[in-house]
């Protein structure tokens, strides 16, 4: 279980992916942006509590896990930051 930044959340199931596993490749919703080829994976899992977009930042601070927050402000698509 991840815990959420803030304590009035509730708390969510993150499961890890297997280094050991195939790369993947990930792409935009939009046909003109490239592939982007994937050595460390981020899953994010839409919770109907969480509206329809969402976050996904990977920090140092959280070691293995992520903290997903929600964000109206973009749109239809899911912005994943590897920082």
């Amino acid at each position: 279980m991840a815990r959420s930044l803030r304590g009035d959340r509730a708390l969510t199931k993150a499961r890890s992916l297997r280094s050991d596993r195939a790369l993947t490749e990930a792409w935009s919703l939009r046909s003109d942006r490239a592939r982007t080829r994937l050595g460390r994976y981020v899953a994010t899992e839409l919770s109907p509590k969480l509206g329809r977009y969402v976050v996904t930042e990977l920090s140092p601070k959280f070691g293995r896990y992520v903290a997903t927050e929600l964000s109206p402000k973009l749109g239809r698509y899911v912005a994943t930051v590897l920082s």
